[in-house]
């Protein structure tokens, strides 16, 4: 079965700190922010890819191209129980 998964972030917030990646990366001056900030969005993205996790909100896409009827279809990511999804 062949599938195609989009995602679509519901929130503009980054899902990692600047401030606290700064810290690690031990960077004082504000001239490479903007590329911490592009290493940190890879990192976040490849992470999710591959645990195959949410690290914010969004809403997941998942298109079927010729279905199997012999085979279960995983989903790529779980859905949160209620109650259990801070917003934002």
């Amino acid at each position: 079965m062949k599938t195609r998964v989009h995602r679509t972030a519901l929130s503009a917030a980054w899902p990692f700190d600047l401030d606290a990646v700064k810290v690690h990366l031990r960077a004082d001056a504000d001239d490479e922010d903007e590329a911490i900030q592009v290493i940190g969005k890879t990192a976040a993205a490849e992470l999710e890819q591959f645990a195959q996790i949410a690290l914010l909100r969004q809403t997941v896409r998942v298109t079927i191209f010729i279905p199997d009827p012999d085979h279960i279809l995983t989903l790529p990511i779980g859905p949160v129980q209620d109650g259990h999804c801070k917003p934002g």
